[in-house]
């Protein structure tokens, strides 16, 4: 088929997320809510899109999954303090632009707003 039809994929005890069969990308929020159904059930403070995104330790292991199974090459050049706001979190709006394995919408129909990320990414995030 050479339209991302989308498919649901399986992710823990009975969640289930949807990514397109090309772009192998979901929602990162959808997978958000699952980690957070986990966190709840543990007595641990759910986390936010942003928090998470905000964190070094996030895009470097992005940045291993783009040179993996990205599109661009860009991203061996990177430098994470270019982005790095005063306390110490990632600025992320801008650092996203350089990766093809995790994307942001925010214009367009409801639907496809959001951010969307790689099924690599979406099982970590987790």
């Amino acid at each position: 088929m050479k339209t991302n039809q989308e498919m649901v994929v399986n992710i823990g005890d009975n969640h289930t997320i949807t990514i397109g069969h090309l772009t192998k990308m979901g929602k990162l929020n959808d997978v958000l809510l699952i980690g957070n159904s986990y966190r709840r059930n543990k007595g641990l403070r759910e986390k936010h899109l942003d928090e998470w995104l905000s964190r070094v330790e996030t895009w470097m292991f992005i940045q291993e999954v783009e040179a993996k199974y990205g599109d661009k090459v860009k991203t061996e050049h990177l430098v994470f303090e270019k982005f790095v706001r005063n306390n110490g979190q990632l600025e992320y709006s801008k650092f996203i632009k350089q990766f093809t394995t995790i994307k942001s919408q925010r214009g367009g129909k409801p639907e496809n707003r959001g951010v969307w990320a790689n099924l690599q990414i979406n099982n970590w995030g987790q």
